[in-house]
Order: structure tokens, then C-alpha cells, then sequence
């Protein structure tokens, strides 16, 4: 958390491997290394939607699901697998709902952004980035959000997000705070 213009984003888009350091190192666990070799463990979710409006929910995690799960998990495990990740992102009454935009009515703001997280989390990854996630959301559906990321970290995934004046129900959500 920090101000605007403090580094909040390039400093999370560092620790993704998204950026590379121009000086210094970058250790992993206590060893000189890349973030880029841990790619497979690691989700990011940038601040802007990065979803199909046409598509519904169940379309889009299947589609995430199939084109990052191994190859060889059969059709009911990846089944299962996507029906868990949106009912743990509390999605399960619009797992049928297009997604919408601007023009053509569908989630809301709140249902988007978890839909989203959605997208890298049916990858099974041990640490999700997040930017900015509740960036132009209601306090309600700020709150909905941090409580499915809260939940996430219960499930031995490490969440990492950068929050822009987070109201003290999220802001108590954190675990650990990086000023």
C-alpha cells in the first residue's frame, strides 16, 4: 500500500517477473534465480479486464482450464476442478451468465473482477498477483472480492495485491501489510 506514483505496480510486476530488475538480484529462497523459472506456480491478474463479453463464466474458466491444466487430467477431474473455483469465488448462481460489458448487460463490476481472478486460479497456482483488483468497485463488492482472495489464502495459495485505500474491513483482511 502507498500513494500514487510510489512504485506499487512496478514493484509487483518485478516480483511477478513480469518486469526484469535493472539492477540488483532477485533471490528464491535465499538463491540467485528468476522468477520466469517458477512461471507455472505463479498467476497474475492485471487491473484491467481481460475477458471475452460474449462468453459466460463456465465458458471462460473452461477455456482457461483447458489450455493451462496438463494435458493428460481427464474431462470430470477439470469439470470438478472449474465448478470448485467458481463456487469458491462465490459465482456458482452466474456460472450461466455472459459476462456482458458497456453495451450488452451481464456481471457486475464485482462478479467481473472475480471472474477474472478466476481465469489464472483454475491454473492451480501456489502465489496470485493481483493489481489493483478492487480499482473501481463499491465498497460492497470490494469487500465480497478481498473475502474470496481471504478465502484463497485459507487453501495454502499465497496472495499478494497491491490496494489502493482499502476500507478497514479489507484493509483487516490482510495478513501482512508492505508500506
Amino acid at each position: 500500500m502507498g500513494p500514487s506514483g510510489c512504485g506499487k505496480s512496478t514493484l509487483l510486476n518485478l516480483l511477478s517477473g513480469k518486469l526484469s530488475p535493472h539492477h540488483g538480484s532477485i533471490c528464491l529462497n535465499g538463491k540467485p534465480g528468476s522468477v520466469r523459472e517458477l512461471h507455472k506456480l505463479i498467476a497474475f491478474v492485471p487491473q484491467d479486464d481481460i475477458m471475452l463479453s460474449s462468453l459466460t463464466v463456465m465458458e471462460l474458466l473452461w477455456f482457461s482450464a483447458v489450455m493451462r491444466l496438463p494435458a493428460n487430467l481427464p474431462r470430470a477431474q477439470r469439470i470438478a476442478w472449474v465448478h470448485m473455483i467458481i463456487d469458491l469465488l462465490g459465482l456458482t448462481q452466474q456460472r450461466h451468465t455472459v459476462v456482458g460489458d458497456v453495451n450488452k448487460r451481464g456481471l457486475s463490476g464485482g462478479q467481473r473482477k472475480r471472474v477474472n481472478v478466476g481465469i489464472e486460479l483454475v491454473a492451480d497456482p501456489s502465489l496470485i498477483f493481483l493489481d489493483e483488483p478492487t480499482s473501481g468497485l463499491d465498497s460492497t463488492s470490494s469487500l465480497e472480492l478481498m473475502q474470496c482472495l481471504h478465502r484463497l489464502s485459507t487453501f495454502g495459495v499465497a496472495v499478494c495485491a497491491v490496494l489502493h485505500q482499502p476500507r478497514l474491513q479489507v484493509f483487516e483482511l490482510a495478513h501482512q501489510l508492505l508500506l
